[in-house]
């Protein structure tokens, strides 16, 4: 088994117990300040947003039967202190969902391209719930702005001013590179590389140990082991309203593939211990981009850090909508508006109208005729 899942829980329920105890420590190393400081300013800019972005994730695991297949959805995304608004195209299902969240109400239309099978006719659906935002689709898969921007990263469930709260920041070089470095007290780190204004190029979040933990298995500085779990990097960073944006960016996840299983195998069976199975890992497999999820930004789409109209968070629902329970089950056409409730008497009435205006054309005429 993989140990992203593991990793991410393990470092949540540490982190948990150090908040609760009340233990959280942090050092920061004078000569690593200004670049964290730029980071953690850079990562807390953002206050709103509304615009369009594709995501497109490609899957370089040998193993998956989707291999190098991409796999595009588009999306336009706004938000506003609570207001959320999403629109999610999925190129590979054919359909938007579209998704509202104001004054704590939720509304999400779905609109396919085509009306579904049997005797279902509509292709919109409809489903309201309170109190929650709800969209079908994971977090990791909308990847919105905030996500981006690390306010909220889903692989760790921590926001990067929490993880850098508690441990260590500091500097180090490594091949011909400057690193920010921030160890945590969970068993984890991250390594940031920045431009020369102290932009993020690249955010690797890793594995990390004490070296007093891994002594009777690696006598180095465990700094130097490489155990990746996600990263991100940015590119083609542009100055909207105050904020450095990237327009363009990569999610990537990293696997160890067989290798690592057959470790973790052996590590299950009790034949090595945790802290020897992850250095060996760390010392031996050679990490792969198992998924890449490329954002691009449509740039003259982009709403940063602006007022947004509420009609921008509004969505209209078609008259032919069904409704569907929290279970996504068709439960009642929607109410008709006043229009469909009266049709056939506003028919019957201009039938009568019609026929008493014929009436009387006819017997106007007739008494015309009969003047003459």
């Amino acid at each position: 088994m993989e140990m992203r899942t593991v990793f991410s829980l393990c470092l949540l329920t540490v982190y948990l117990s150090f908040a609760a105890c009340g233990g959280a420590t942090l050092q920061v190393d004078p000569e690593a300040r200004e670049k964290r400081e730029a980071v953690l300013s850079w990562s807390e800019s953002l206050r709103s947003f509304s615009g369009s972005y594709s995501r497109t994730f490609v899957n370089y695991d040998p193993r998956d039967p989707d291999l190098h297949v991409p796999k595009r959805d588009d999306i336009t995304y706004r938000y506003e202190g609570d207001k959320k608004y999403m629109d999610f195209y999925s190129g590979v299902l054919r359909y938007h969902d579209r998704c509202s969240y104001v004054d704590g109400r939720f509304v999400q239309l779905l609109v396919m391209d085509a009306p579904p099978p049997a005797d279902i006719t509509s292709k919109h659906f409809v489903k309201y719930l309170d109190g929650v935002w709800k969209p079908n689709w994971p977090e990791v898969m909308i990847c919105p702005p905030t996500i981006v921007f690390q306010q909220y990263n889903v692989d760790v469930g921590r926001s990067l001013t929490d993880y850098f709260s508690e441990g260590h920041t500091l500097l180090r070089s490594r091949a011909g590179k400057e690193l920010l470095i921030h160890r945590s007290l969970g068993g984890s780190r991250i390594e940031i590389e920045v431009d020369n204004v102290n932009r993020i190029r690249t955010l690797l979040w890793a594995v990390d140990w004490k070296k007093d933990d891994i002594a009777a298995y690696y006598d180095g500085d465990p700094l130097d082991l490489h155990y990746p779990i996600v990263a991100w990097h940015y590119e083609n960073y542009e100055q909207i309203n105050g904020v450095w944006f990237p327009l363009r960016c990569e999610h990537i996840h990293y696997s160890g593939g067989d290798a690592l299983n057959a470790i973790m195998r052996r590590r299950n069976a009790g034949e090595l211990s945790p802290y020897e199975a992850e250095v060996i890992i760390a010392t031996t497999v050679h990490f792969f981009e198992q998924g890449v999820a490329t954002i691009e930004y449509d740039r003259d789409s982009l709403i940063v850090n602006q007022p947004l109209d509420d009609r921008m968070f509004h969505i209209a629902i078609p008259r032919d909508a069904l409704e569907l329970d929290a279970s996504g089950v068709v439960i009642s056409r929607l109410h008709p508006s006043w229009w469909s409730r009266h049709f056939s008497v506003i028919v019957l009435s201009a039938v009568v109208l019609l026929v008493c205006m014929g009436g009387f054309i006819a017997y106007w005429l007739r008494m015309r005729a009969l003047l003459d």
